[in-house]
């Protein structure tokens, strides 16, 4: 009995890592690695990418919903947090996104891709201050994400080089290589 257990699990996860992609029919080779692994949170993840890569509000929504059932079954996972956030944003819950995006944060605080996101996310509400600390660490913590995030900040600022200095550069490292940007 536990060897059938294990078996579909191990199936499930495999059909699921290495499935194919949305246009050779990767949605439904996802939809059998759910049903043979219910409670393993990759195959959900990787049905809710699936769904996501399908363009349409209904599959948002399936999307979604694949994200909350790898984060419920894995709820210290920051990845599956991540996910959940992007997708809440793209469907329109922007006060889930954040909750979910902070929580992957929380989770993951030297990592810069859950900043990186969150800092966006952050960016697009209107919260200048806290999106370019998010963003900011997110450089500290990936020194190639930096020129990104000194060329958004010169965007949204209009070029106010005092300003970004202040909220951009968080480090003497950040503002040496800010330095070095306006070069």
């Amino acid at each position: 009995l536990c060897s059938w257990f294990v078996a579909r699990w191990y199936v499930g996860n495999t059909v699921a890592e290495f499935g194919p992609g949305v246009e050779e029919g990767g949605v439904d080779m996802a939809r059998l690695a759910t049903r043979w692994a219910p409670a393993d949170p990759l195959t959900h993840w990787r049905l809710g990418s699936l769904e996501e890569k399908v363009f349409s509000g209904e599959n948002m929504a399936a999307a979604v919903r694949e994200y909350q059932l790898a984060v419920a079954l894995s709820p210290n996972d920051y990845r599956y947090w991540m996910e959940l956030g992007r997708a809440l944003e793209a469907s329109g819950d922007r006060e889930g996104g954040e909750k979910a995006l902070r929580r992957a944060v929380d989770l993951a605080p030297a990592y810069s891709h859950p900043r990186w996101y969150f800092g966006n996310l952050l960016l697009r509400e209107g919260k200048l201050e806290e999106a370019f600390g998010q963003l900011g660490r997110a450089g500290e913590a990936d020194n190639q994400m930096r020129p990104q995030v000194f060329g958004l900040a010169m965007q949204v600022f209009g070029g106010d080089v005092n300003e970004i200095a202040r909220l951009a550069t968080g480090s003497p490292a950040g503002r040496m290589e800010f330095a070095i940007y306006l070069t």
